[in-house]
């Protein structure tokens, strides 16, 4: 994975960027499995927006993140 830097953010930001409208509202353990799978193949940057799933992209992402 490549990585590229933002004035600011301390953190290595991915160059791939792993969209989230994939992302299943109905499957949360599904959602999950493709997040962990990023970020074990080193994904660190992820694409949201509050119209992708009606905001459920950004809830399912969340989630995982806690």
């Amino acid at each position: 994975m490549k990585y590229g830097q933002i004035t600011g953010i301390d953190k290595p930001i991915a160059r791939i960027v792993q969209g989230t409208t994939v992302l299943s509202p109905g499957d949360q353990r599904a959602s999950f499995a493709l997040l962990d799978a990023v970020f074990a193949n080193g994904g660190t940057t992820f694409d949201t927006a509050q119209s992708y799933l009606d905001g459920d992209a950004e809830r399912i992402l969340g989630r995982w993140m806690a």
